[in-house]
């Protein structure tokens, strides 16, 4: 008949919420999900914006996107912004180059005064210490820089402030990440200038289960109350059957070569290396029983080694696995 799964293929047992562990979450019966957590953004702009407006934030949709995975956790960071350029309008009286101000509400940057030979005087910015994204200026549009230092020149002088990412540090990379989650800032209809974008760099998978990484779990589908959803094996019940956890709830589920339609039906996909498709009908420690989809390498009901990796020509099939 053949080996049940190991429990360490199943998401509730892993996790990428930090503290937790295969104790804690026994012990506790919290649970943890596959998948993987976020580490980092990949910046392709960090944004070069300015408010105008008196109370409204000028960027929308700064935040990280929620997990795609039943009972993930939500993934939290802290995003600083700077001062990447001042600009002007008011011209140049009183001002000298290399004179020095400094803007408080931008986290006190240095504002050097780099030309006055055209019209309006220009700067170059040191960053400052920066702020925080719920203390961002929400108007840096005509606003007052302040002197610093001896010089002599005017002790405030108006100018556009322009802000950009100055770092994004993640706090709690969460769980139940799978890739396909992407996130969207833009700037509120008063804001002159870019919003930052990026995109969600993933934690990596290191074979280790229960640990910040996360050992990658299978991801079924299954129709446990009104939908069919991706799902989240709790427990096995045969070969066949599962005790699974969908974002609408729990139920018993049984494999089956069709898409769910109703409660108690569920699926788990197979590819082969040429991307074909299967439907698992039993699934033991290393054979997975397969019904064809859009596959061709593998004839219906043949017992087949599968794996959670690359599979091999006539040999292997992949699991979904997040």
């Amino acid at each position: 008949m053949g080996r049940p799964l190991a429990k360490r293929f199943f998401g509730n047992l892993n996790t990428n919420d930090s503290g937790q562990t295969k104790d804690t979450l026994v012990q506790s019966n919290s649970v943890g999900i596959g998948g993987q957590g976020i580490a980092s953004i990949n910046w392709s702009n960090l944004g070069l914006f300015r408010g105008n407006d008196a109370t409204n934030s000028p960027l929308v949709g700064l935040d990280l996107p929620a997990p795609t995975l039943p009972d993930g956790v939500q993934a939290t960071w802290t995003v600083t912004f700077e001062v990447a350029s001042v600009s002007t309008g008011s011209g140049k009286a009183g001002l000298s180059v290399g004179d020095t101000y400094t803007y408080a509400a931008g986290g006190s940057p240095v504002i050097t005064v780099a030309t006055i030979s055209g019209t309006n005087a220009t700067f170059t910015t040191t960053a400052g210490s920066g702020v925080a994204y719920g203390s961002l200026p929400t108007d840096t549009t005509g606003v007052l820089i302040t002197k610093t230092g001896t010089h002599s020149g005017p002790a405030t002088f108006n100018t556009d402030i322009n802000f950009r990412v100055k770092n994004a540090v993640i706090t709690d990379p969460g769980s139940g990440y799978t890739g396909v989650e992407t996130f969207t800032v833009t700037t509120y209809s008063m804001t002159t200038g870019s919003a930052p974008a990026g995109t969600l760099v993933l934690t990596t998978d290191d074979g280790t289960p229960y640990d910040p990484e996360a050992f990658p779990a299978i991801t079924p589908y299954a129709y446990t109350v009104a939908n069919n959803q991706i799902a989240d094996i709790v427990k096995q019940k045969g070969f066949n059957g599962y005790y699974v956890r969908t974002a609408e709830g729990n139920a018993i589920c049984y494999l089956q070569a069709a898409t769910p339609t109703a409660v108690g039906q569920m699926t788990i996909n197979a590819t082969d290396s040429a991307g074909g498709t299967y439907w698992v009908t039993k699934l033991t420690a290393h054979k997975a029983t397969l019904v064809p989809n859009t596959g061709t390498q593998f004839t219906a009901n043949t017992a087949v080694q599968w794996t959670l990796s690359a599979p091999t020509v006539d040999e292997t099939v992949k699991l979904d696995n997040a």
